[in-house]
């Protein structure tokens, strides 16, 4: 069970469609949409849009166990009950179900920005498919209805099709680019601040006598007292390399620090910061 994307020519034209690898036909509305629509974009573009319908009709069939073509057919062309799938499948998405080969497992995780707004551009390409089929088969050559309540149920598909569009549409690129970091500092300012705070200390060398220790003096640091340098810089590493918050930082006491257990050798190599 599964879908391939398929690489057509057709009247010095190139397309491309779905085709059901169980079967070795192609989807009859995908072929059709392809055609008639798609035909018309670039070919990377093509690509693009096949990738998203192949992955919303295995997510179609994983879920009702039979193809969207039979389903839509059996609904006879009407898109009503398709849409309200929209919502799952986009769920589908943020799960990343559609990259791997499972059925029933549900990843509880949350969605970086950059996959939300990957997932709501592959809802507006369902979107405009459903479009496409709802204008094509809402019609009188294909449904036994009167007239206006043909036009009505098109239109109410339309509205349904275009307001879940609009909420998705919602996560939208803010314009400004995401920095996990100091945003008005560069790389090279960073290295500058670190070496601006770095805290005076003695050299100290197993092989010198302790009376012979230099001392070295950061003549950068602000703080004359030693003990303000060394609060300074722990508390900036603390909140720049471990993402400690100013509350969680004056919550730290000297009893927040602890070291781990010795080894076999009594050697300690791991310490532990604890915040109450």
């Amino acid at each position: 069970m599964g879908y391939s994307i398929q690489h057509l020519r057709i009247d010095k034209k190139h397309i491309l469609t779905l085709i059901d690898e169980q079967t070795t036909l192609p989807s009859l509305f995908v072929a059709i949409y392809s055609i008639r629509k798609l035909s018309l974009l670039r070919f990377r573009t093509q690509e693009k849009e096949l990738f998203t319908l192949k992955y919303f009709f295995e997510f179609w069939e994983n879920k009702f166990s039979k193809t969207f073509d039979f389903s839509f057919r059996e609904s006879n062309y009407d898109i009503a009950n398709c849409i309200s799938e929209l919502d799952g499948f986009y769920h589908h998405l943020s799960n990343k179900k559609h990259l791997r080969n499972t059925k029933n497992i549900v990843s509880i995780q949350n969605s970086s920005f950059e996959s939300c707004r990957s997932n709501a551009e592959h809802l507006r390409t369902i979107s405009k498919f459903f479009q496409y089929l709802n204008q094509r088969y809402m019609n009188q050559i294909f449904q036994q209805i009167d007239r206006y309540e043909l036009c009505k149920s098109r239109d109410w598909n339309e509205r349904c099709i275009k307001s879940i569009v609009r909420n998705f549409s919602k996560v939208q690129p803010s314009g400004m680019k995401h920095n996990p970091t100091y945003r008005s500092l560069t790389k090279e300012q960073l290295l500058c601040l670190d070496e601006m705070l770095l805290p005076s200390s003695p050299l100290i060398s197993e092989s010198v006598p302790k009376e012979n220790v230099s001392v070295y003096k950061n003549k950068l640091n602000p703080f004359s007292s030693l003990f303000l340098q060394f609060r300074t810089y722990i508390i900036h590493r603390l909140m720049f390399n471990y993402g400690l918050r100013i509350g969680e930082v004056l919550l730290l006491t000297m009893e927040s620090l602890g070291a781990s257990k010795p080894n076999h050798l009594g050697e300690i190599h791991l310490y532990s910061i604890c915040i109450t």
